[in-house]
């Protein structure tokens, strides 16, 4: 779903900006290895939320940004 969905959505002239972040992400949290691990079973649903939170206020302001 990761793969369509950021192709009906974003602007095709950002596109690939929005690809880079995602692989990033994986890249560098990758070597990190399982949250469960590190953090607890428990906390990981929180962390998620907290995940998406973030996003949804750091999105709008970079979507408002003249790069």
């Amino acid at each position: 779903m990761y793969g369509t969905t950021p192709q009906s959505r974003v602007p095709a002239e950002v596109l690939a900006r929005v690809g880079a972040f995602g692989g990033l992400g994986a890249f560098a949290l990758g070597p990190a290895g399982s949250p469960a691990d590190r953090i607890g079973a428990g906390a990981v649903p929180a962390l998620g939320a907290l995940w998406h939170v973030g996003a949804g206020v750091v999105v709008p302001a970079v979507r408002r940004q003249r790069w």
